[in-house]
């Protein structure tokens, strides 16, 4: 049952990658290769879309995130500014993630330099779960979309397709993982990515849309 169900999960990746949801995730790939040659304040930016993602709709963040960004208020916005646009946007949680975006500002004039000064991916990682709002998910996708691929993104649409397939077992609904369970799950992963020939950060973006119907970021 396990290999029947984790070939049919192989078999239908394979066809999206000939189909063109192909391209769409390149032009994605592109995108992020792109975001890590451009500045720290565009990485801040990237940084408050993964604060807002937790516990919400990817696509809606999105469409949020861009308007956001474009009239600078994760730049420069106030708590009051950015609490607001959060709120008259439709945001759910407009006060605790308006608050997280300010106190994230401390490391705004920093953040591209002190992300690439670590020399593997995962010790930027811990070392971006030291602020407010960032979880190991949250850091990941971060990281993945400013150009590193090799990260697993384990939001629970990810978390249960793994599951429906035979890739993990024993995940607890509605808890949290820790920091070790995450990198357990992330070593399967990472396996699985081996064995499709994708680096993770890419063929998340595959799992997702086999989920999800769509590509977003």
């Amino acid at each position: 049952m396990w290999l029947t169900s984790k070939k049919e999960l192989i078999l239908e990746i394979e066809r999206l990658l000939d189909s063109p949801v192909r391209d769409k995730v390149r032009s994605r790939m592109l995108e992020f290769d792109l975001n890590h040659r451009m500045d720290t304040e565009w990485w801040f930016d990237e940084l408050c879309f993964c604060l807002l993602t937790a516990n919400a709709n990817a696509a809606r963040v999105l469409e949020i995130w861009r308007k956001m960004k474009i009239e600078g208020l994760f730049i420069a916005g106030s708590l009051g500014e950015v609490r607001d646009a959060l709120k008259t946007l439709g945001y759910r949680f407009y006060n605790k993630r308006a608050l997280y975006i300010i106190e994230a500002r401390s490391h705004l004039t920093t953040l591209k330099h002190d992300v690439t000064s670590f020399e593997e991916p995962q010790d930027a990682r811990d070392w971006l779960c030291g602020i407010k709002g960032i979880g190991m998910k949250e850091a990941s996708h971060f990281l993945r979309n400013v150009g590193y691929r090799d990260l697993a993104i384990l939001d629970r649409h990810i978390l249960r397709l793994m599951d429906e397939h035979g890739l993990i077992n024993g995940i607890r609904w509605g808890h949290g993982l820790s920091r070790r369970r995450y990198l357990d799950i992330e070593s399967s992963f990472r396996g699985f990515s081996q064995e499709i020939g994708l680096p993770p950060g890419e063929l998340d973006l595959y799992l997702w849309y086999i989920k999800t119907g769509c590509v977003v970021k």
